[in-house]
C-alpha cells in the first residue's frame, strides 16, 4: 500500500500515521485537513455488522447504560439545548434499542431513527418509534427534519462525504445537524496513535477534526455553529492493553490477518479483561480528569462535540 495518497475530504496529501498489522491496514493523515481513515476499511459488509451488535453481551451493555445517553443529551445542551418547539421532528442515524430516541421524545421532539439492528429496530418500534431499517445512504426523507443527531456512529462509516450529504438533504432551511465522534486532533490520539482507546475497536475507521469538519460543512452548504470538545475520555490503559489483548488473541487463535470484525473484537471477548479495566480506570480518573479539563478549550480532548445549522431561505 502507498505511504501516501489522496484525502477524500479535501484531496489533501496525506501520509500513513500508523498500521494496523494484524489487520492488514494502515492509518492515513490528511497533512491539510488532519482527516484521519484507515484503508482498507475494518468493517467490510453488513453481515459483520450485525453479527457484532447482536452479540447480547453488547445488547446489555447498550440496554443498561441509559447514563451515557443523557451525558449525551447534557454535552449537547451547553451549546445547542435540545428542546422542541411545536412538535419538531428528531431523526437519528444509529439509533440502535432507541434510548436516545425516548430523551427526545421526553423533550417534546417527534423522534425517528434509521437502524440496521434487527433487535435495535424492534425495541424501538415496540416503544411507538418510527424507524428505518436500511443504510442512511439509502433513506429518502418525505418531509425535511429539525434536527438530524448521531452520537459515535461517524466513525464506523467507510464513506464520510456520502454522511455529511444526506443530513445536510434532509434538514430544513434553519435546521441543525449535531453528532459526537472521537477526536481526530485529541492530544492523546497524536501521543498514542493506535494505542488509544477512541483507536482501538476494529469497527473504527475515521475519524475528524476541526479542519476537516469546517472542510466538509462548507462543501454541503452548511454553517459550523460549533465545533467543541466535551471533555469525556477513554481510559489510557484500556486502550493500551486492548491493542495488545488483540493481538494476544489473534496469535493465539492463529487467525489469518483481515481487515474486518473477528470475534477478538466482539464484545464478548472483553469479559475476562472488564475487571482488570475497571482498577485501571479508577486509578487514571483523577489525572485524566484535569487533563481533559484542560484540553477541551483548545479542541484537543477526546470526545468531538459537532452543532452544524442549514442556512435559512431568504
Amino acid at each position: 500500500m502507498s505511504a501516501q495518497s489522496n484525502c477524500p475530504v479535501c484531496s489533501g496529501k496525506a501520509k500513513v500515521d500508523y498500521r494496523l498489522a494484524r489487520l492488514g491496514s494502515v492509518a492515513l493523515r490528511c497533512q491539510l485537513c488532519r482527516f484521519t481513515w484507515i484503508e482498507p476499511p475494518l468493517r467490510s459488509n453488513d453481515t459483520e455488522y450485525e453479527n457484532y451488535y447482536t452479540n447480547p453481551f453488547y445488547a446489555s451493555q447498550i440496554l443498561s447504560d441509559d447514563s451515557k445517553f443523557r451525558r449525551h443529551i447534557a454535552d449537547i445542551d451547553k451549546i445547542h439545548p435540545l428542546h422542541a418547539k411545536n412538535g419538531e421532528r428528531v431523526l437519528e442515524i444509529g439509533s440502535s434499542y432507541g434510548l436516545m430516541l425516548r430523551l427526545l421524545r421526553e423533550r417534546g421532539y417527534h423522534a425517528e431513527g434509521i437502524e440496521l439492528l434487527g433487535s435495535g429496530v424492534q425495541a424501538s418500534r415496540d416503544a411507538g418509534f418510527t424507524i428505518h431499517q436500511l443504510p442512511f445512504e439509502k433513506f429518502e426523507a418525505t418531509s425535511a427534519f429539525d434536527l438530524v443527531l448521531s452520537t459515535h456512529v461517524v466513525e464506523h462509516l467507510r464513506d464520510i462525504k456520502s454522511y455529511f450529504a444526506c443530513t445536510s438533504s434532509w434538514l430544513k432551511p434553519g435546521g441543525t445537524h449535531i453528532f459526537l465522534t472521537p477526536n481526530a486532533d485529541a492530544f492523546f490520539f497524536r501521543l498514542l496513535r493506535q494505542f488509544w482507546a477512541g483507536a482501538t475497536p476494529d469497527e473504527h475507521n475515521l475519524f475528524l477534526g476541526s479542519r476537516s469538519v469546517a472542510c466538509l460543512a462548507k462543501q454541503n452548504g452548511l454553517e459550523v455553529v460549533a465545533i467543541k470538545t466535551t471533555g469525556r475520555y477513554w481510559s489510557l490503559g484500556r486502550g493500551i492493553l486492548a491493542e495488545f489483548w488483540h493481538r494476544y488473541r489473534d496469535r493465539r487463535a492463529g487467525q489469518n490477518k483481515s481487515a474486518s470484525i473477528n470475534s477478538t473484537s466482539a464484545p464478548s471477548g472483553r469479559r475476562k479483561r472488564d475487571c482488570l479495566f475497571r482498577i485501571i480506570s479508577k486509578i487514571e480518573w483523577p489525572f485524566l480528569t484535569l487533563a481533559h479539563k484542560a484540553l477541551a478549550p483548545f479542541v484537543r480532548s477526546d470526545e468531538l462535540l459537532v452543532v452544524l445549522r442549514k442556512p435559512p431561505t431568504a
